[in-house]
């Protein structure tokens, strides 16, 4: 299996994934394609959602979402 992993910002990203889903698709490879946005409330990412629809993709916009790194990850072993 691979992993697509695509940072945007304000960016239509829907082109770029179609192409990407109809290469792996037709090889026949397992896989997964995650879109993360930088969560700015801009018009395309409504659009970017469409990419929702496709099997094994997903977009996330990470607004107003605290990131913890493993050092603040309570469940983790301190260093």
């Amino acid at each position: 299996m691979i992993s697509i992993l695509i940072p945007t910002y304000n960016y239509n990203i829907v082109p770029l994934v179609n192409e990407l889903y109809k290469q792996v698709t037709k090889e026949k490879i397992d896989f997964e394609i995650l879109v993360y946005d930088d969560g700015s409330l801009s018009d395309i990412n409504k659009k970017n959602e469409s990419i929702n629809s496709l099997n094994n993709c997903l977009f996330k916009a990470l607004c107003n979402h605290k990131i913890n790194g493993v050092f603040e990850n309570p469940n983790t072993h301190k260093l």
